[in-house]
């Protein structure tokens, strides 16, 4: 009877040990889907401030409110690539502002950045 359970032990801690990898490499892929979106999440909070600022200037310029719509237009013609390269230079000093300001893995996202204008121009270096 012995023999019995000592035969049934190794298989039933190699099944253990699968359902452990398993487990292990669902909760490996769930955290890296979170930091992804969390990394979105900041981008886009940053993007769209200075989408809102675009906005603004070029309302200013028109004497008149040119809408979201048209803001993005523009930002994404005339100053969207530069923003992304800004952003890939500087997503170290991002992330690390980020992770300071909001917590690390965090983001208030989109119309809840707490940055300012000026402490966004700063960690773009633009």
């Amino acid at each position: 009877m012995a023999n019995d359970d000592s035969r049934d032990y190794p298989q039933f801690s190699d099944e253990i040990n699968s359902q452990h990898t398993k487990l292990l490499d669902l909760l490996d892929s769930r955290r890296s889907y979170l930091i992804s979106k969390i990394i979105l999440r900041r981008y886009l909070a940053l993007e769209l401030r200075e989408v809102d600022e675009n906005k603004y200037y070029k309302s200013e310029q028109v004497h008149h409110d040119i809408g979201l719509y048209t803001a993005v237009v523009d930002f994404a013609e005339n100053h969207g690539q530069r923003f992304r390269e800004a952003y890939e230079r500087n997503k170290t000093a991002i992330t690390a502002y980020c992770d300071q300001t909001c917590g690390q893995y965090a983001c208030r996202g989109i119309g809840e950045c707490p940055s300012t204008n000026q402490e966004i121009h700063q960690l773009l270096q633009d």
